[in-house]
């Protein structure tokens, strides 16, 4: 090959890896999609007052019948007088006192004590379905997230290997020359920025890491971590239950106080450090996550649901108790 012909060749070679150099520099950034990942809101089904609960507590007619946890979660449904007044009736069946009309009058109770546990356990379905429906919009934004970066890192590692091929063929070229030993410095010098070009745009690849704008104006993990449900995203019932000390943990410990503690010591949530610099997003009402960040959400709601279902589990007790 003539040296001329062959200058051609290295000009061209050159441009075309300049030219992926600056395709792979130029190339568009995924811009932030917004996603709103709120749902329907939770229903409120049933309104009550709370009694004091001490004065519950100390009341040994309830007592004698209730555990303290029944009494806790009757008096969050506005079921205690219900519980009372069964009791009465109750104790005349054993006092021998217990006509047809007392015997109806029971039925009845019964199944008003039930109407309204039916409808305790429909709120904390709604929320449980909340939860699951905030998870699943989180979980297609990550596969979607994750389909984006993996075709970007595969962009970068294809140039990373054409990079790396064209140098290689550019410094076979440099070496022979008309058929005669090269030992000039042009191939050293292509042999050496392609691989660094090669290098580079491989690490580029396992660097990127696509980011998604994520909506969420009811915030239920800002509501835990503040201990404040002014957003009304629980009911006043369930947030009654979630910050009543013993009911589900020992110690003095509530459902509340358990959650932040799995939050904060958990190794897939908060107690790595570099995971609790997403905290101001993870409370805002909005901000742009990452796949990690997005997987960290998940996880925080998961471990919130899972302390509702435990709500669940204490009208099952109420029911059995009640019969």
């Amino acid at each position: 090959m003539k040296k001329s012909s062959y200058s051609i060749c290295k000009l061209w070679i050159l441009i075309f890896l300049l030219g992926i150099i600056q395709s792979c520099s130029t190339s568009k950034k995924l811009l932030p999609v917004v996603i709103d990942t709120d749902c329907p809101p939770v229903m409120d089904y049933i309104v009550s007052d709370f009694e004091l609960l001490d004065a519950l507590i100390a009341d040994t007619f309830l007592t004698s019948t209730y555990s303290v946890k029944t009494i806790i979660v009757a008096n969050a449904y506005g079921l205690t007088n219900d519980i009372r007044e069964l009791k009465v009736l109750k104790n005349k069946e054993t006092e021998l006192e217990f006509t047809d009309s007392i015997r109806l009058v029971t039925i009845k109770k019964t199944l008003e004590i039930d109407k309204k546990i039916n409808l305790a356990a429909l709120e904390i379905q709604t929320l449980q379905t909340y939860l699951s429906c905030n998870n699943l919009k989180l979980m297609r934004a990550k596969t979607d997230l994750a389909a984006v970066s993996n075709k970007t890192r595969s962009a970068y590692t294809n140039s990373a290997i054409i990079v790396g091929v064209a140098s290689s063929i550019l410094v076979a070229g440099a070496v022979l020359d008309d058929g005669e030993l090269n030992e000039g410095s042009f191939k050293d010098w292509v042999g050496v920025a392609g691989g660094l070009v090669a290098a580079g745009l491989a690490v580029i690849s396992e660097k990127i890491n696509k980011k998604v704008n994520l909506i969420h104006s009811n915030n239920a993990i800002a509501a835990i971590w503040n201990g404040n449900n002014d957003q009304g995203i629980f009911t006043d019932n369930t947030w009654y239950l979630l910050n009543q000390p013993n009911l589900i943990y020992p110690l003095g410990v509530s459902m509340r106080d358990q959650i932040l503690t799995t939050w904060n010591t958990s190794e897939s949530m908060l107690k790595e450090k570099d995971k609790m610099e997403y905290l101001p997003v993870l409370l805002s009402n909005r901000g742009e996550y990452t796949e990690d960040m997005v997987q960290l959400r998940i996880d925080m709601l998961e471990e919130l649901k899972h302390n509702i279902e435990e709500i669940s589990r204490l009208l099952y007790m109420v029911t059995f108790e009640v019969q």
